[in-house]
């Protein structure tokens, strides 16, 4: 069962994400950023007071709950209003991200060193109740910058078949396509790498170390992207950063216990600072925006899907952590199969 804690809030945050799609698509948004924030610091909490290994398994299935809810509908509010809009909104949000990840472990493992398991869990409560302030507060400015869209529930809302076949679209699939395709290979790949480190006795600081680059510089290219993005150039901006990603990974695979890991990913991070925010403004800015919040909950699933079927394949099927890691990087490389056709239909059909 200790096993499955990684993954557990995979299967609810994979199973609920569609409810939240459709509940973002008739109204209710804000609704579910205040949800979600709600039960994120109630998963805190079953941490805090957990006296079990199945006490925290219910804490990590409610905090899938949490993600179901939060994830889609912050990158739904990301993608609303206009197309220019909708794109700069989707870059600052992804900005936010790379800054939650690159000071969160810091934050976490000095608290967890020094204070010990029950600070971290508390500090989390306070962050998702700072949160769900700011969501309140600011409520009524999202509604005057992006219309009644957000809390109508009367919103004009197609249901059945015809609704999804909006999504049914060239770049929609191409970005729910590679986001699959490098969440199996990172998700293995950051599973594979400490095991390896630690069945060679190497101890986790090395690891550690790769880990914090990457997240260092996935920060800085997601400011830098801010800069640069247009809605016109997302494509081959999401090219350079599976670029960037594949060489990383590759170089990593090809000694991944050496010091020279820690370049590699600067590299890596690069690549999924450009990668990410790409993917998303690809996937949603092209969609009618009554169908964005469905589109969200599809998109951001890929990434639950790819956690929960890339390790085992990889590290299953392969039989060591080393052949995992190499196969891992290989597996990014098919991220640039639907960019390129992608990129070649934009110019078939005239598209700049």
């Amino acid at each position: 069962m200790v096993a499955t804690l990684g993954p557990a809030y995979a299967f609810t945050a994979l199973a609920l994400r569609p409810i939240s799609g459709i509940l973002s698509d008739k109204g209710y948004t804000i609704r579910l950023l205040i949800t979600g924030s709600i039960v994120n610091a109630l998963a805190h909490g079953m941490f805090l007071i957990s006296a079990s290994v199945i006490a925290i398994y219910i804490g990590r299935l409610i905090q899938g709950l949490s993600i179901a809810l939060f994830i889609p509908a912050s990158l739904h509010q990301a993608a609303l209003g206009s197309e220019n809009k909708a794109v700069r909104s989707i870059a600052v949000r992804s900005t936010m991200i790379g800054l939650s990840q690159a000071l969160g472990p810091g934050i976490g493992g000095y608290l967890v060193e020094n204070y010990g398991w029950e600070y971290l869990f508390s500090f989390s409560i306070l962050v998702s109740i700072l949160g769900l302030l700011f969501i309140v507060l600011g409520r009524d400015s999202y509604s005057k910058g992006y219309g009644s869209v957000i809390e109508r529930s009367d919103t004009k809302y197609d249901s059945g078949f015809s609704r999804f076949k909006n999504l049914l679209n060239v770049s929609f699939i191409t970005s729910t396509s590679v986001l699959f395709i490098y969440s199996m290979s990172y998700m293995s790949l950051i599973m594979a790498l400490p095991a390896l480190h630690e069945e060679l006795g190497l101890g986790s600081i090395l690891v550690a170390i790769f880990f914090t680059a990457l997240a260092a510089t996935n920060l800085l290219a997601r400011i830098i992207y801010v800069k640069i993005v247009s809605n016109g150039n997302a494509e081959y901006l999401a090219l350079a950063g599976v670029f960037s990603t594949f060489m990383g990974f590759l170089l990593v695979s090809l000694d991944p216990i050496s010091a020279s890991i820690v370049m590699w990913g600067m590299i890596s991070g690069i690549g999924v600072g450009f990668l990410f925010p790409s993917l998303q403004i690809i996937a949603l800015t092209r969609l009618k925006p009554e169908v964005r919040g469905i589109g969200a909950s599809i998109y951001t699933s890929m990434f639950d899907l790819g956690f929960l079927i890339g390790p085992p394949i990889l590290i299953g099927f392969t039989g060591n952590y080393i052949e995992a890691i190499r196969y891992s990087a290989l597996i990014t490389g098919l991220g640039f199969v639907p960019l390129i056709i992608k990129v070649y239909i934009n110019k078939f059909r005239g598209i700049k």
